[in-house]
């Protein structure tokens, strides 16, 4: 993946590529001090505050043969996530990083790991797909198609409306226990186990949409997080 860092040399997505890169692709400890907060503050259950919470973390990684790559990156003011694949550790994993910047410094983390199945439903992967960040004119468009599913399908509920957000006939799925198409996404969310209770935070970027939302798997409480990306006013693919 070619990642695009030419449109703004201090944007914040700018910077947390770098950062990442040093940190976590090239496994540098000492990249948290050029590029963390001194306050940092962590909200992964595995790592403390602070950068040398952090340096400790990658230092120990670099030990088990860790590797990071990221897939997708996008950019919202001071808001980054990365979707990205995991490895090395233990069972390779898909990973969403969400970051925020202050100035020029990463100031806060959070990060939900899936491991990685590679016998999907619809037969693609986790993390295969469009990359690429196109149609950047649209961004407030689709922010609101898919906040729009959200509040009334997700969250809400109404699943009958389902089929006003998607490209039914072309939806592409990447979830690893659903099929492609709308009528596979609403009988999975029929049925559960997932269930959305609450929106908390949206990324958008050009036709990419990332969303995060409190909510429960099997009854306990989970922080979901799910990737869609729009084409002609409609939602064609979910992670």
């Amino acid at each position: 993946m070619t990642l695009d860092t030419s449109r703004s040399e201090t944007s914040p997505k700018t910077l947390v590529i770098k950062a990442i890169d040093e940190l976590f692709v090239n496994l540098q400890p000492d990249a948290v001090y050029r590029h963390w907060a001194e306050g940092f503050r962590q909200h992964s259950p595995l790592v403390s505050d602070g950068r040398e919470g952090l340096r400790t973390t990658i230092v120990q990684l670099s030990t088990l043969g860790f590797r990071y790559r990221m897939v997708r990156v996008l950019g919202d003011g001071q808001w980054v996530v990365l979707h990205s694949h995991g490895g090395g550790v233990s069972q390779p994993f898909s990973v969403c990083n969400l970051l925020r910047v202050e100035g020029d410094r990463l100031a806060e983390h959070w990060e939900v790991v899936q491991p990685l199945v590679t016998d999907t439903v619809s037969g693609h992967g986790m993390l295969d797909g469009p990359t690429e960040v196109t149609d950047l004119e649209r961004t407030d468009d689709n922010r609101e198609l898919v906040r729009g599913l959200v509040d009334k399908v997700l969250v809400g509920g109404e699943l009958a409306a389902l089929d006003g957000y998607l490209d039914g006939g072309s939806f592409i799925q990447h979830s690893p226990e659903v099929a492609d198409g709308a009528a596979a996404m609403r009988d999975w969310l029929a049925q559960g186990p997932r269930r959305y209770e609450r929106f908390d935070l949206m990324i958008a970027e050009g036709n990419f949409v990332w969303v995060q939302c409190a909510g429960t798997v099997d009854g306990r409480p989970h922080v979901l997080n799910d990737l869609f990306r729009v084409a002609d006013g409609k939602i064609v693919e979910h992670w």
